[in-house]
């Protein structure tokens, strides 16, 4: 319960940022995206190369596998939901077609921050961390990013990150 009440604390700096989060549902991928992405970086133009086509295709794949995975675990967290999906999705949508192994990656990034502020929470205590988390999530949108500028401007590591238990 008091993770709950503490990441809608963090949520209610960074929400009005984060407009476009309502736009866009959690893993809502398919086929399409896979082979169009591809089919763009590997049949077309005069450089066209079916075995790496296919390999695309399978790297695709088990990127989509990993963020359906992710959807499974996280979907029902805010922080997920309302933030690091809907960051990830607007910087990978930029690029047509979409890239599944970089939202993929970019998730992991997302989750990545977010446990790296629980962590310092829990060390350092949450006061001290929600006063730079919190605009730092409101200004960058990214847990990623919060987490690496809390990071550099308290100079305190997570027990994740070599700091000490």
């Amino acid at each position: 319960m008091k993770n709950l009440l503490i990441g809608s604390f963090l949520l209610s700096l960074a929400v009005p940022v984060l407009s476009l989060a309502q736009s866009s549902a959690p893993g809502v991928f398919n086929g399409t995206d896979i082979q169009q992405f591809c089919r763009a970086s590997w049949l077309s133009g005069d450089d066209t190369d079916q075995r790496l086509y296919a390999a695309c295709l399978r790297e695709q794949q088990q990127a989509l596998a990993r963020i359906q995975a992710d959807n499974g675990r996280y979907s029902n967290q805010d922080f997920y939901r309302v933030i690091a999906m809907p960051y990830c999705r607007s910087v990978q949508e930029q690029a047509k077609p979409l890239n599944l192994v970089q939202l993929s990656l970019c998730l992991e990034d997302e989750i990545d921050g977010f446990q790296d502020i629980q962590d310092l929470r829990r060390r350092y205590g949450a006061n001290r961390i929600d006063v730079e988390a919190g605009p730092a999530l409101a200004a960058s949108g990214s847990w990623a990013a919060a987490a690496g500028l809390v990071r550099r401007t308290t100079n305190l590591k997570t027990i994740r990150r070599g700091g000490a238990s």
